[in-house]
């Protein structure tokens, strides 16, 4: 399970994490609203967590595997980080906050200031012991991540002991019993999650953040008010004690010499710790210190603090508790302790991970900066806004394919600027089209008004004809019919046409005689016209000629009434006319068939005649 995740319906892509973020870990494209984690290259520092303006990043939620461990038969105990002073200062006395805990149902709880006393003993001997080499002290599991990940050389540099949190698992089994549940409780998120397989049967079973705890007491509403003072389990610490400061684990190993004597460095901080690592693995030779290791500024700047008071504030805080835990303790009994548990073995054997990635063609790189504008601006620092300590750090990494230009802030000025000339042309633009259709608009609507005023002219006056029309389509149904065309179909269908106006739709096969139909279907074949048909209704008979519209698919009918005094008069002067007209056409024939016969009977009578000729 991953130890970071985000919440894609809160983040807003503002880049924030990716700011932070030393190894770049994230994957964002805005485009497609899409945010993921790699997490082989997370060293889960939680500083992301921290820088979010949205609190769409998240860590794994510990708290119910700590209720399922307290449900379980096995005893539990509950080991504090020493940053308690700097976490619970509401708290008026760190015996109430123990008392607050164990009713949580906790059998135990103990600090983990014993177990630092322990691993500086360690310490001391080890840089005491000096052979030549040099540490890298192994007490943030985010550098043990950082190094292991990105410094792989660097690996066996670790100093082989358990980081805090694991060293004071294994200690507390040893006291109290191999089989009881662990919950560790500290400020730290790197600790939720282990990829050592070595470390596997060492670590805690539970991890809170100090976050976590505190909703625990809200959800089963405990407070220190009406609890009695309840100290914690012993073995009790130290020094130790000191442990969240930079420098105090130093103190705690009586390792801090005069300032020319001194052989170790104390880095707290993201940009700090990356310097002197890198410094650490190209000058080892010239650097020769060890380096004492904070990627915090301090665990009491952890990202699992609820506190965000001033970092002097805490390290007041935590030098006043030391204080007072000291002037309680029996210091005698804490050697005794010290000389009874130091031979548990808080040994470690770290496995490097590497996830750099190959450098890329320095040609990459110099396009990237030519993109981002930088062509010329070598190593400089640039301004950082991006995260990176310079701009060609930057244009390495996008080159590498995990950053992009747009971290760059004078890039994306840029592309915002252009994107905003393009935009504003790309409007102008518009706006000439809009003006164009508008105009197209004017003018295809007076055309459509003009088209509209000549059809209802015609359709006014298709309504006055003294003869029917209907138009239809190529399954007959009726596309359009005049009034004089209802009327002639009778009473019933003109109240049809009350409801139908125009009959439109309906199949002229339930209004009309088959002879009809055939006379439709005949025209609609695409066979041709049909002109000044008689036929018979209802014994009415009516003169019809329907022509196709649109060929195979809308034909029109025009019908007369043959009863009407008007078309009969018409009709009656129309056929003598075709009468006359026939009977000229027939004389004008006989005329000259008998002209051409006369014609013949001279010529052979001439012809007889000029024969006999004596």
């Amino acid at each position: 399970m991953d130890a970071i995740k985000v919440d894609i319906k809160k983040c807003n892509f503002n880049n924030a994490c990716l700011r932070v973020c030393p190894t770049y870990a994230f994957n964002i494209k805005t485009s497609k609203n899409y945010v993921q984690i790699n997490s082989s290259r997370c060293i889960y520092c939680g500083h992301c967590i921290e820088v979010c303006p949205t609190n769409a990043i998240e860590y794994p939620d510990g708290l119910q595997n700590v209720k399922n461990l307290l449900a379980t038969d096995n005893k539990n105990i509950a080991i504090l980080d020493t940053s308690i002073p700097a976490e619970f200062s509401d708290i008026t006395d760190y015996r109430k906050l123990s008392g607050m805990i164990r009713k949580l149902g906790f059998d135990y709880v103990i600090e983990s200031t014993f177990t630092v006393d322990l691993l500086a003993k360690k310490y001391h001997n080890l840089i005491n012991n000096f052979q030549g080499k040099y540490y890298i002290f192994s007490n943030c599991p985010a550098i043990i991540n950082l190094v292991n990940k990105f410094y792989p050389s660097l690996t066996e540099n670790l100093a082989p002991f358990l980081p805090p949190h694991i060293a004071a698992s294994v200690v507390a089994r040893k006291i109290f019993g191999s089989k009881i549940n662990v919950t560790w409780i500290s400020p730290c998120i790197a600790a939720k999650i282990e990829n050592n397989e070595k470390f596997k049967e060492k670590v805690p079973d539970a991890v809170l953040t100090f976050k976590e705890i505190r909703k625990l007491f809200t959800e089963y509403d405990i407070k220190e008010t009406p609890l009695e003072f309840n100290d914690f389990d012993p073995p009790s610490g130290y020094t130790g004690a000191l442990f969240p400061l930079p420098e105090g684990f130093i103190y705690a190993s009586d390792l801090n010499e005069g300032l020319f004597e001194n052989k170790i460095i104390t880095a707290s901080g993201r940009d700090n710790v990356i310097e002197a690592l890198n410094t650490f693995e190209t000058n080892a030779e010239n650097l020769h210190h060890h380096l004492n290791l904070y990627y915090c500024e301090g665990c009491i700047m952890g990202p699992g603090m609820s506190k965000k008071n001033s970092k002097f504030l805490k390290e007041t805080l935590i030098k006043d508790y030391v204080n007072k835990r000291i002037g309680r303790n029996n210091i005698e009994e804490f050697y005794k302790n010290i000389v009874k548990y130091q031979d548990i073995d808080l040994s470690a054997e770290f496995v490097s991970d590497n996830q750099r990635l190959p450098p890329p063609p320095e040609e990459k790189v110099q396009e990237v900066l030519k993109i981002i504008g930088k062509e010329n601006i070598k190593n400089l620092p640039g301004c950082r806004v991006c995260g990176y300590a310079s701009c060609y750090d930057l244009a390495v990494a996008v080159a590498q394919s995990i950053a992009k230009p747009e971290l760059c802030m004078n890039y994306s000025l840029k592309t915002k600027q252009e994107y905003i000339k393009t935009l504003k042309q790309s409007n102008e633009k518009l706006q000439k089209n809009i003006e164009t259709i508008n105009q197209t608009n004017t003018e295809t609507e007076k055309k459509l008004n003009d088209f509209l005023q000549q059809v209802n002219i015609t359709d006014a006056i298709i309504q006055k004809l003294n003869l029917g029309i209907v138009v239809v389509d190529e399954n007959l149904k009726i596309i359009k019919s005049n009034d004089w065309f209802i009327k002639m179909l009778g009473e019933e269908v003109i109240s049809i046409a009350e409801i139908i106006p125009g009959l439109k739709g309906a199949d002229i096969k339930s209004l009309l005689p088959p002879l009809f139909h055939n006379l439709f279907s005949f025209a609609l074949s695409g066979n041709g016209e049909i002109i000044n048909k008689d036929v018979k209704i209802d014994n009415n008979y009516y003169n019809i000629s329907i022509f196709p519209i649109k060929e195979k698919k809308i034909a029109s009918a025009i019908i007369r009434d043959m009863s009407s005094p008007e078309v009969m008069s018409e009709e009656i002067v129309r056929r003598i006319n075709e009468v006359i007209d026939t009977n000229l056409e027939m004389v004008q024939k006989i005329a000259f068939l008998l002209g051409e016969s006369a014609s013949n009977i001279e010529r052979m009578l001439n012809s007889i005649i000029e024969t006999n000729k004596p």
